[in-house]
């Protein structure tokens, strides 16, 4: 029988697969960046580009100004491709006018995840104490309990995952911290699976949120921990 560290190890199955569903999530809002930049002018249907291949492209794809933090202005249905410089949306752009500007590219599910959960669109899932992006939210998955049950075959447990905002504000870094969340319990609720990985995933609150100064860089972030319950099935030996 699996020692506790062993049960309890983060190579476990349900970890690495809320690590891959979140970094499929964040794949998908985040979309494909092409070459060259393009420019969209509200109230008109014509994308225009300059060191771009839309032929390359995909007509029924979704195209976009690569976002900011602050998401995605709006979004453009590619209805005719012209050439490599010059495609048709099948309605006129009602975005702001921009000139210029990267951009990315959507299928339809990466388009609709782009919409139905746009605070994700800056995060990033990785180990913070090897990796490192600045001024970009960044989340981490870890096992937090675990009991074995049904004659040590099965397991049920809690889970959490560690939040870091950096913003001006704690009040920004807060709410966007909560958005994220909000977002990630619902994708998780979505894509669960039965028998093999978990049952259910249910918010069991967090824990008081830490400010953090950089001294190099002289900016705060707001690092928070939320726990979730989760039924799993697993092999516990």
């Amino acid at each position: 029988m699996a020692t506790p560290a062993e049960i309890r190890s983060r190579n476990n199955l349900i970890i690495d697969q809320l690590d891959d569903l979140c970094q499929t999530l964040v794949s998908d809002v985040q979309g494909t960046e092409r070459d060259g930049r393009i420019t969209m002018t509200n109230g008109s249907n014509v994308v225009t580009g300059i060191d771009t291949g839309f032929t390359g492209l995909t007509e029924g794809d979704y195209i976009a100004f690569k976002a900011d933090r602050s998401g995605y202005d709006a979004f453009g249905l590619i209805d005719t491709i012209v050439n490599d410089t010059t495609l048709n949306l099948d309605a006129n752009y009602d975005g702001e006018t921009r000139a210029n500007v990267n951009f990315v590219t959507f299928t339809k599910d990466e388009y609709l995840h782009a919409v139905e959960y746009p605070s994700v669109i800056d995060l990033r899932v990785y180990d913070s104490m090897t990796e490192f992006e600045p001024n970009t939210p960044n989340m981490e998955w870890w096992f937090y309990s675990e009991e074995i049950t049904d004659h040590a075959e099965n397991a049920i447990g809690m889970v959490a995952c560690t939040v870091e905002v950096h913003r001006p504000s704690f009040r920004l870094m807060q709410r966007e911290s909560s958005e994220l969340i909000f977002d990630i319990e619902r994708w998780l609720n979505v894509h669960r699976t039965h028998g093999i990985l978990w049952d259910y995933i249910q918010y069991a609150g967090f824990n008081e949120p830490k400010i953090f100064r950089d001294a190099d860089q002289q900016s705060e972030r707001l690092v928070t921990t939320y726990y979730f319950n989760i039924a799993f099935l697993r092999q516990a030996y």
